[in-house]
């Protein structure tokens, strides 16, 4: 069903996807209705149709193979422990109290460090003259602090995840995620039986690196596909166009 100024109301797109397409369609004075997957969407400006494909730009780690994937794949198990935690401990922790936790991703035995963890937490909560504590739990270094805060999701214990496996090189990480969602999406969408305008949004999910930080990556790119735009998505909604068929200057450099 089509959107008035990008909305739809039986979408079947995941929440991060609607938000891509409203973003770009509020950018363009646009309207828009859900694709086949693909494409992800199709986007009305004016007389014109396009096809709108999707995707999340998530920061990648190395693999140990001297390949990469996905950071998120890593850290999903860092991510829920906090959320477990969390679950396990909002109704005790007192109001203007928040338990920070320091996770170095991947989490090693996840479930036994969980039953150890709640243990420290509850101690160091209702201990008044201690509010914070490192341990190195089952092989995972795990920092726990006390502070004061109150968050307005109600969150009581919150993750902060680093890893190991990734690069301090953010340009090389843009470039190295530009370059897989290119070609994945490229793939997927290279037979679509649509005449018109084909173009790809990304949502910058890697918040290390800015508009210019892609710009400068996709510059260097040389990668073929069906796309005469490539959209940068932000989580403020903002829209930037990071390449455009009919003035492409990719090269095949490498950042």
């Amino acid at each position: 069903m089509k959107g008035s100024a990008g909305r739809t109301l039986t979408s079947q797109l995941r929440s991060d996807e609607k938000f891509v397409i409203c973003s770009v369609a509020a950018h363009f004075l646009g309207t828009w209705w859900d694709g086949e997957d693909p494409p992800d969407a199709y986007l009305q400006i004016g007389d014109e149709v396009t096809a709108v494909e999707i995707s999340i730009l998530t920061q990648h780690v190395r693999d140990g193979r001297g390949g990469s994937k996905s950071r998120l794949s890593e850290d999903s198990t860092a991510i829920w422990l906090a959320n477990e935690l969390n679950e396990e401990f909002k109704a005790m922790i007192p109001d203007g109290l928040l338990v920070m936790l320091t996770l170095s991703s991947p989490i090693l035995k996840a479930r036994k460090v969980k039953t150890r963890l709640a243990g420290t937490i509850a101690n160091l909560v209702s201990n008044a003259y201690q509010s914070e504590v490192a341990e190195v739990i089952l092989g995972n270094r795990i920092d726990i602090q006390v502070v004061a805060d109150d968050r307005p999701s109600g969150k009581k214990v919150v993750g902060i995840i680093t890893n190991a496996n990734s690069s301090p090189d953010i340009l090389r990480n843009a470039w190295n995620i530009l370059e897989d969602r290119i070609i994945d999406k490229a793939n997927k969408c290279r037979s679509l039986a649509f005449a018109g305008p084909k173009w790809l949004a990304l949502l910058n999910d890697y918040w290390l690196a800015d508009n210019e930080t892609y710009q400068q990556a996709i510059e260097s790119l040389s990668v073929d596909h069906p796309f005469e735009k490539i959209l940068l998505v932000s989580g403020n909604s903002s829209v930037a166009v990071l390449h455009e068929k009919h003035n492409s200057t990719l090269t095949d450099r490498l950042p």
